[in-house]
């Protein structure tokens, strides 16, 4: 099997009995045509449309020519939101076997775009190891001390990279006439710049104008941390967490919340809503929409008194459904098939 070395997939890969080979990326098509040759192989799980197109001449050829052939999985990690039936396409995914993603919507998107059968289409969600999250997390009073939260404040978090599609600007617009009434609600940002992205650079000046034309009253309750080795961290310092991303296919952060025990604001759009229950374990709003962002935040802090109800039956999903223990066993028993296949 082909992983990227030292990755949660390789070690619970080794620890399966399961052997593993990593390759130069610049000799992958190669190492890997000559493996199919020798058919060495019985899985090869990739995780880009570029990692396909390296390699789906190869296998093209040996399937033309019936030769014993892995199993080919290709993982999507993005919203494929555009038609890729046109021929060459076609040929491409000729010789995937199985496709995962990691929610229903996305699942939907692809049945919808992609020139595979539905039945190839399976959903594989990201996790979490439940404990060692769980033993990480900072107290409330050290994470509220170090990221400068008065322990009477009111802190809604989000934790990503300043980028035009994550609705940073939106939520900061939809909040502030919240911030004005509540004098003790207080937004805590952390994440820094996505780097060698020009639009992402003018997207954090234009969020930086816009904080420093806000009064002085309202800009001291809005706090930007840039970047924080292991963010998660800081969940417990926080009340409410959000995610206003426009379509996000999946945020681990989102996991990583709510296993702190705290309700979500998120967008109704990607996968968010297979993680967040409206009116159960969060509260969803439309994408790029300032006031609808501000009305979701408005209701979340009209319902204080669910917020503990909130935060446990989240808690308790996220430990069941999205264990990364549980995930990995049903990864590996997929490849268990291959020996069938």
């Amino acid at each position: 099997m082909v992983v990227i070395p030292g990755s949660p997939l390789d070690e619970k890969c080794r620890a399966d009995g399961l052997k593993c080979m990593s390759f130069d990326k610049n000799k992958f098509s190669v190492d890997f045509r000559e493996g199919v040759q020798t058919q060495k192989w019985q899985v090869v799980h990739l995780h880009s449309t570029q990692d396909l197109r390296l390699i789906w001449p190869t296998l093209l050829k040996a399937k033309l020519k019936k030769l014993s052939l892995p199993k080919i999985i290709l993982q999507t990690h993005i919203l494929i939101s555009h038609s890729k039936k046109d021929p060459m396409h076609f040929l491409q995914y000729l010789v995937v076997d199985e496709m995962w993603c990691s929610s229903e919507p996305a699942k939907k998107m692809l049945e919808k775009f992609i020139p595979i059968a539905k039945e190839k289409i399976k959903v594989i969600r990201y996790g979490r190891k439940i404990e060692n999250t769980l033993s990480s997390f900072l107290p409330r009073s050290e994470a509220r001390k170090q990221l400068g939260i008065a322990s009477d404040a009111i802190a809604v978090g989000l934790v990503s990279r300043i980028d035009p599609q994550k609705g940073i600007k939106e939520f900061l617009e939809g909040a502030i006439p919240l911030i004005k009434e509540k004098r003790n609600l207080n937004l805590i940002f952390i994440g820094g710049k996505t780097k060698d992205d020009p639009k992402a650079w003018s997207y954090a000046e234009e969020i930086e104008k816009f904080y420093k034309s806000l009064p002085n009253d309202l800009a001291q309750r809005i706090h930007f941390k840039g970047e924080l080795k292991e963010s998660f961290r800081y969940m417990p310092a926080l009340d409410l967490y959000a995610l206003p991303s426009y379509k996000e296919c999946f945020a681990l952060s989102l996991l990583e919340a709510q296993l702190a025990g705290l309700p979500v604001i998120g967008t109704d759009s990607g996968g968010t809503p297979d993680v967040v229950i409206e009116g159960k374990t969060g509260y969803l709003f439309k994408p790029r929409d300032y006031k609808s962002a501000g009305d979701a935040l408005q209701r979340a802090l009209s319902s204080q008194q669910l917020w503990h109800d909130f935060g446990d039956r989240a808690k308790a999903r996220i430990a069941d459904e999205f264990n990364f223990e549980k995930i990995s066993t049903q990864i590996i028993a997929s490849y268990e098939e291959a020996k069938r296949y």
